[in-house]
């Protein structure tokens, strides 16, 4: 999917390891809800990502939570200046 093909074509390791805890942690509870999230792209200290499917019909609060969740655990496991934006 997006996320690995941005992983595979970086030369960023924090890519890598950003896709591995996404598939391990988080994309297997939005594909079962139908939802999946693409990782668009690493640049310094922010990491670009896009909700597909379901995802896009989440109310802006869930949406709102479930990135500040992602953002959060991405900050303990990977880089504690990194910053999560959906695009």
């Amino acid at each position: 999917m997006g996320g690995a093909i941005a992983a595979v074509t970086s030369d960023d390791p924090r890519l890598l390891k950003i896709n591995d805890i996404l598939d391990e942690k988080v994309r297997p509870a939005l594909m079962g809800d139908g939802g999946y999230l693409e990782v668009l792209g690493l640049k310094d200290h922010t990491l670009s990502i896009r909700y597909q499917g379901a995802c896009g019909m989440l109310p802006e609060f869930t949406y709102r939570h479930a990135l500040m969740a992602i953002e959060g655990m991405l900050k303990q496991e990977i880089d504690p200046e990194l910053e999560v934006i959906a695009v």
